[in-house]
């Protein structure tokens, strides 16, 4: 698997970034390309999200590790062929600092086709739209933003 993810510094508690994360209800808020994520039983969510050229994939993703406050870490399956090259393992972490919580996102996924899928799609232009690491470095901006001023900023 491919590794990859992004760091940020948050304006607010361990706790409460625990909480907002665990919120399924919160992520396509700040989450690129998610359009619902339903809990489906404990531990369970359904995620509609968007792939490739609009298309629409969902995957199922299980909680794995939750430590309250600190750690969560999930497996996410797909179904379909969009759904089957989102598929990834993740994990977030909250860690106290003196100026704020380090939040830190991390992706291992399976390129589909591998690099040289990776590659072609960057050729084409569709890469960047989907690119786990761009992905997570805007969700981790977008929740930000959200935390720290109460809304996501938009180009105009």
């Amino acid at each position: 698997p491919t590794l990859t993810g992004a760091t940020i510094l948050i304006d607010d508690s361990p706790q409460a970034l625990y909480r907002r994360w665990r919120a399924a209800e919160d992520f396509q808020r700040f989450m690129p390309g998610v359009r619902s994520v339903e809990e489906v039983a404990p531990g369970v969510q359904l995620w509609t999200i968007e792939g490739p050229a609009g298309q629409e994939a969902e995957l199922t993703s299980r909680i794995v590790a939750d430590e309250p406050g600190a750690r969560i870490a999930w497996e996410a399956e797909g179904r379909g062929a969009v759904g089957r090259a989102a598929a990834h393992d993740g994990e977030v972490t909250f860690e106290e600092t003196p100026r704020g919580t380090r939040v830190r996102l991390t992706l291992a996924f399976d390129p589909p086709l591998g690099t040289a899928g990776m590659l072609a799609l960057r050729a084409i232009g569709t890469f960047d739209a989907t690119d786990p690491r761009r992905q997570a470095r805007r969700a981790l901006k977008r929740l930000k933003q959200l935390v720290e001023t109460g809304e996501i900023a938009r180009a105009t």
